[in-house]
């Protein structure tokens, strides 16, 4: 018997050739570049900025403009990738979030690159391949296109029971690259695309650390 997830995961694959987008190697995700190291190259907002102009996949592989979902409610961007252990940690507490400000906000799971893959992390090759995941035969691949983030959305979206709704981010991760502080928390912007609250990590106390970037702020 096919699994609820197996079933899932075809779809959002029929989905996305059903819909003439371009599948399999065709979208490839740029990774060479990231790199936490590489400042430069990123912008990540502080309260009171715009979400930029920058695009989302959802399941079916329809590219979705960040505008396009200012519908007149406040939306909540929650982040965490399957290979985090923080993410799946925190996993109930963001559960119990989104079915608490479901009516309240328009909620997105937004998913990354993985940060601790067997392959490669743009963190660094010592962050490849957590001992914490190998014990628990978590063993995930980097992803190299759309349909395979989207896979690994749907997967850790069906395993926690978030029950979501899914974006990914563009194969340019404009979304990490451009908005983002942290990996793993949750955004809230305006109506209007103003960003009003943030939360760095899911940690229900604040984390006492020297590294600013590394704490759990509230604005």
């Amino acid at each position: 018997m096919i699994s609820k997830l197996a079933c899932l995961l075809l779809l959002a694959g029929m989905c996305f050739n059903a819909l003439g987008s371009p599948t399999g190697d065709s979208i490839k995700i740029t990774m060479n570049w990231l790199r936490l190291s590489d400042t430069a190259t990123f912008r990540h907002l502080k309260p009171g900025d715009s979400l930029p102009n920058i695009y989302f996949y959802d399941t079916s592989g329809k590219k979705v403009p960040a505008d396009s979902l200012l519908k007149g409610k406040p939306i909540m961007f929650i982040t965490g990738t399957y290979s985090c252990p923080s993410f799946r940690d925190n996993a109930k507490r963001i559960k119990k979030k989104i079915r608490k400000e479901k009516d309240t906000y328009d909620i997105y799971y937004i998913y990354l690159f993985e940060a601790h893959p067997v392959t490669w992390s743009p963190y660094g090759k010592e962050m490849n391949n957590l001992e914490v995941n190998r014990k628990k035969n978590i063993n995930l691949l980097q992803q190299k296109t759309i349909p395979e983030r989207i896979s690994a959305a749907v997967k850790a979206n069906h395993d926690f029971k978030l029950n979501a709704n899914i974006l990914v981010d563009s194969e340019k991760n404009s979304f990490y690259r451009t908005v983002l502080s942290s990996p793993n928390g949750y955004m809230v912007f305006s109506p209007t695309g103003i960003l009003r609250e943030q939360r760095i990590w899911f940690y229900k106390k604040k984390v006492k650390t020297k590294k600013k970037e590394d704490q759990d702020i509230s604005f």
